[in-house]
C-alpha cells in the first residue's frame, strides 16, 4: 500500500496540503503533532488525520475523492491513550454520478458520565442516536437507533508508526 503524508488535509480542493517526508511523519508521530497520512498516494482511497495517543479521523472515498464514510476516535482515558473511542461515524450517499451529496446518516456515542465541552453528543455507551439529514429537502431526523450497541465495538488500538493497515483492519471488522 502507497502512503503519503502530509501536514493536514486542505478539506476545499480535496488534496493534501504541506507535503512532508515519512521521516518528518515519524518525527511528528513522537512528537504526538498532528499529520496527514493519504493511502493510495496521489490518488488517495483514505485519508488519517493523527494527533498520537489523541485522536484518530479516518475518510474513505470513492473515485471521485466524494468522502462516503468517515470516523473520528479520540482518546477518552488519558492513562489508556493507546485505546480510541468512536465518538462519531458519517456515511453520505450521492447522486448516480457521485456529484452531489444526498444525505447523510451520522452516528454519535459517548461513555456514560463522560463531561461534553459544548458539543452535542448525547449518546450513551449503551445506545446509539442518529441524524439523517436530506440535502435535497433540508429535512433533519433524529431517532434513536433500534439495536443495542456493543460497546466494545466503539474501542479501537492507537496504531503503532506506519501499521495503518492494521487500523483499517479493526475498523473494518467493527462494520
Amino acid at each position: 500500500m502507497t502512503y503519503l503524508y502530509s501536514c493536514n488535509w486542505d478539506d476545499e480542493n480535496n488534496k493534501p496540503s504541506g507535503i512532508i517526508s515519512q521521516k518528518e511523519a515519524q518525527e511528528r508521530f513522537d512528537a504526538g503533532e498532528p499529520f496527514v497520512i493519504m493511502v493510495g498516494g496521489d490518488s488517495p482511497t483514505a485519508f488519517l488525520s493523527v494527533v498520537r495517543n489523541k485522536s484518530i479521523y479516518i475518510s474513505k472515498f470513492d473515485k471521485n475523492l466524494n468522502e462516503k464514510k468517515s470516523y473520528s476516535y479520540i482518546a477518552i482515558d488519558k492513562n489508556q491513550s493507546d485505546q480510541l473511542f468512536l465518538t462519531m461515524m458519517v456515511q453520505r450517499e450521492f447522486d448516480k454520478d457521485n456529484s452531489l451529496k444526498r444525505s447523510a446518516h451520522q452516528h454519535y456515542a459517548k461513555i456514560e458520565g463522560l463531561q461534553e465541552t459544548g458539543e452535542d453528543l448525547w449518546l450513551t455507551q449503551e445506545r446509539a442516536f442518529c441524524v439523517e439529514v436530506n440535502l435535497d429537502t433540508g429535512g433533519v431526523k433524529q431517532y434513536e437507533a433500534e439495536e443495542k450497541i456493543d460497546g466494545d465495538s466503539l474501542w479501537i488500538k492507537f496504531p503503532e508508526f506506519g501499521k495503518w493497515e492494521e487500523l483499517f483492519s479493526q475498523i473494518d471488522k467493527k462494520k
